[in-house]
C-alpha cells in the first residue's frame, strides 16, 4: 500500500500498511477480476483498502493513474495490463464530458 506521486516539482511517497508481509505468492492475473474490484468499487460497494485487497487478489502489483490521458492501468508481474479509461468531469457543472 505505497503510493508514489510523481509532479512537475518532484515526487513524494506515501506508504501505508502493507498488504501482505513475508514471501508471499502473486496470484496469476486476472482481468475478470479486476474488473469486477472496479465495478465494486465504482458502485461504492468497497473502501480503498478492500479494492486494493481485491486487485492483489486479481493479480495486480501495481497500477499507473495518467490524469492527463484521463487513464489508470493495471499491471500484472509479467508484464500483463489492463486499462480503463475515464470521462473527462466538468467538476463546475457535475457533467461527464
Amino acid at each position: 500500500m505505497q503510493s508514489i506521486y510523481r509532479m512537475a516539482e518532484g515526487a513524494v511517497v506515501s506508504q501505508g500498511d502493507p498488504l501482505v508481509t513475508g514471501l508471499v505468492d502473486v496470484a496469476p492475473f486476472d482481468p475478470s477480476g479486476v474488473i469486477e474490484a472496479l465495478q465494486a468499487d465504482q458502485a461504492g460497494q468497497s473502501t480503498f483498502g478492500e479494492f486494493v485487497s481485491a486487485i492483489w487478489q486479481a493479480g495486480v502489483v501495481r497500477y499507473e493513474v495518467d490524469l492527463n490521458q484521463r487513464t489508470c492501468t493495471y499491471y500484472g508481474c509479467n508484464g500483463e495490463s489492463y486499462r480503463e479509461k475515464y470521462p473527462l468531469v466538468d467538476i463546475l457543472t457535475s457533467t461527464s464530458v
